[in-house]
């Protein structure tokens, strides 16, 4: 925290000091990011965790996955050996979309498997968008 801000109650009271920034692509966003796990078949959010916006989301897994979730399907933010370790580990089966590399791009074998993952985790997705587009003001609060 800036010594600035100490030195003036007034502007402390103003600022969030638990929030960071995050750049993603081009967009630069200051705030919080939610981490969230949902059951696939109901749409109800069973566990998530408020992270500041800096956080990556394959930190926050290792708090959300259980022993008994079976499987886990996610984008391919959360690959990695961390991740299959983390899995393994709860001996939980991890669906996650691959991503291509530089000069790597997808095989047509391996869009399709993600084309495949992706029909289950869009439900997750359908929570966050109702979040984000219907309760508008509701998600501007600290």
């Amino acid at each position: 925290m800036p010594e600035s801000f100490q030195q003036n109650e007034n502007r402390m009271e103003q600022k969030d000091v638990a929030a960071r920034w995050a750049k993603k692509g081009e967009d630069v966003h200051y705030g919080y990011k939610n981490h969230g796990k949902a059951d696939r078949t109901t749409q109800l959010m069973e566990d998530y965790e408020v992270t500041d916006a800096s956080v990556h989301d394959s930190q926050a897994v290792e708090d959300l996955v259980e022993t008994d979730d079976g499987i886990v399907h996610a984008d391919s933010a959360y690959t990695g050996k961390a991740i299959e370790t983390i899995l393994a580990e709860h001996g939980v089966k991890g669906e996650i979309c691959e991503k291509g590399y530089r000069n790597h791009p997808l095989t047509k074998a391996q869009k399709k498997r993600n084309h495949k993952k992706s029909k289950i985790r869009v439900r997750v997705e359908h929570i966050f968008w109702f979040m984000t587009n219907t309760m508008k003001d509701g998600l501007k609060m600290r």
